[in-house]
């Protein structure tokens, strides 16, 4: 932020170095210090809480740092692309304690229940409370919790990277335009919106798990109900994100429809990749069954893309709200009929 603030950062920007090279330096000497000292904590606490081995102990530090890996590479994503979106110190802050807070619950309060309950292994703790009292985990549980995490940082980086130039650091744009500007530069073909919503798709995943985080105290079937509600609207907005963005340079009643199969099929695409690494874990738990209640092919398909129609044809006449929410509408009501057993049961 230094450096936006008091504008050094334009020497780095005119030399010879490219964005990725700078985010790289940047980054680098951060997540190699972190990841240092936490091995070290893991040798430390694996030979406190029992004996073991040298090279059982040794094993045990290399399986935590791949655990925290991703949790360290989110940390850092967001922490850069947080710094780029805000316009001051004050701004700043409040999203990183914002994002601290939420992503702090997201890892300790699933946690709690290890060995207990499936929905633990939504946080990487939980692995490593398992790793630590001498548990083994399978590969299908480390899928399920550090693929959301690999996703979105990496996601995250590669977006911070289009806005790292002087446009965007050097002025005070909202975030709202910083976000904007994004798409935009990601989009330079239409037909990279197929592209653009399969890689939202992990943050939607990352955004559900949270909210299973928040409702899982909620009793059935409440929980589940106010869950499908989230999901809809979470999807409906990462999935339109890019139509909303194309909309602003406008578009016709056929590039509409485009756009919405472009849109829909890139989610589905990447609802179904995300599903087949990660949802086996809690496949039988009942927040299990709301997540895989796409395991269907093509109604889930026409779903996405027409839910993405009605947003992308609502946009050519500016009513993006009102056409929002009544594709969440749709969406949350083919989810209810969908979990209508488990719910009434």
């Amino acid at each position: 932020m230094n450096e936006r603030t008091n504008r050094s950062g334009e020497f780095l920007l005119t030399s010879p170095l490219t964005k990725r090279e700078i985010v790289a330096g940047k980054t680098l000497p951060y997540l190699i210090t972190t990841i240092g000292i936490m091995f070290v904590l893991a040798i430390y606490l694996k030979c406190t809480l029992g004996s073991a081995s040298p090279s059982e102990i040794a094993k045990s530090g290399i399986i935590i740092i791949s655990i925290m890996l991703p949790v360290v590479s989110l940390f850092l994503s967001f922490s850069l692309f947080s710094s780029i979106l805000a316009r001051s110190f004050k701004e700043l802050t409040f999203v990183s304690v914002f994002f601290s807070t939420v992503v702090s619950g997201y890892l300790f309060f699933p946690a709690m229940f290890a060995h207990i309950h499936a929905i633990a292994l939504i946080s990487p703790m939980t692995l490593i409370v398992k790793v630590l009292t001498g548990t083994e985990i399978s590969l299908n549980e480390y899928l399920f919790s550090t693929v959301p995490f690999y996703s979105v940082s990496i996601a995250t980086f590669g977006f911070a990277t289009l806005i790292f130039r002087e446009e965007d650091l050097f002025t005070q744009k909202t975030v709202k335009k910083k976000i904007i500007d994004c798409i935009e530069l990601f989009l330079r073909k239409r037909s990279y919106l197929f592209l653009l919503t399969l890689i939202f798709v992990p943050f939607a995943y990352m955004f559900e798990l949270m909210s299973i985080v928040l409702l899982f105290n909620i009793p059935l079937p409440y929980s589940i109900v106010a869950m499908v509600g989230i999901s809809a609207l979470i999807e409906e907005v990462l999935k339109s994100a890019g139509i909303y963005t194309l909309s602003l340079k406008g578009y016709n009643g056929k590039q509409a429809i485009f756009l919405a199969i472009l849109a829909g099929s890139g989610f589905f695409v990447g609802e179904k990749l995300m599903m087949l690494v990660t949802v086996a874990s809690i496949a039988d738990s009942v927040f299990g069954s709301v997540l895989s209640m796409g395991s269907l092919l093509l109604y889930p398909l026409l779903l996405h893309i027409g839910c993405g129609a009605i947003v992308s044809i609502g946009l050519r006449y500016k009513r993006y709200s009102v056409c929002l929410l009544a594709a969440t509408a749709v969406h949350c009501a083919y989810n209810l009929f969908l979990l209508r057993g488990v719910i009434f049961a």
